[in-house]
């Protein structure tokens, strides 16, 4: 019986789907058809997140680059102090340019997805909101040190206001750490 399976192909399924079919009277496959758009609807309204769940492996990069946003919020400050304090300027100003850029791309990577990140797309909803959230205090934050890499000095106010805003979006970045790592034990990682 192998050596017949060997040497005869026997057909896939996509090969006799069309012959399957051509069987069904035309009402009976429209309503297959039908049934089957409408489970597929069901499922895509009633378990959204589950379509998109991420991988483990994502989960992985998903924690670890929501937990690195909160050691960014604070590097940024680190950096806008050192350039105030006149130590190694050049070098912080160049610093803070990439932690800016880093912090951005990869808020945006979290909401949205970024291949080259690893990062897909974040699909639960409270999640969602919270990053919501942090884009607008990095809206008020950005102007801060963007007025530094481009005045290349420190402001009296530019501390203060950073002082008052740095707790804040550390603590929401922390929120949303902690949102992803009771997604991930939701599913069961």
């Amino acid at each position: 019986m192998y050596s017949f399976l060997s040497q005869h192909s026997l057909p896939t399924f996509d090969e006799r789907l069309p012959v399957i079919t051509s069987m069904l009277p035309p009402p009976l496959l429209s309503c297959f058809r039908g049934l089957a758009l409408a489970l597929l609807t069901l499922l895509i309204v009633q378990q959204p997140d589950a379509l998109a769940a991420p991988t483990p492996a994502e989960y992985g990069v998903v924690l670890n680059l929501s937990g690195r946003q909160r050691m960014l919020s604070q590097k940024m400050s680190k950096e806008v102090l050192l350039i105030a304090l006149n130590v190694d300027v050049e070098g912080n100003l160049n610093n803070l340019a990439q932690t800016v850029a880093l912090f951005e791309r990869t808020q945006k990577g979290l909401h949205h997805g970024d291949t080259t990140l690893g990062l897909p797309p974040t699909t639960n909803e409270r999640i969602r909101k919270q990053l919501e959230k942090i884009e607008g205090l990095w809206q008020q934050f950005r102007p801060l040190v963007d007025g530094v890499l481009t005045e290349r000095k420190v402001a009296a106010e530019t501390i203060k206001a950073l002082a008052a805003q740095n707790p804040v979006l550390l603590k929401e970045t922390n929120k949303a750490v902690l949102l992803y790592e009771k997604d991930a034990a939701q599913a069961g990682l």
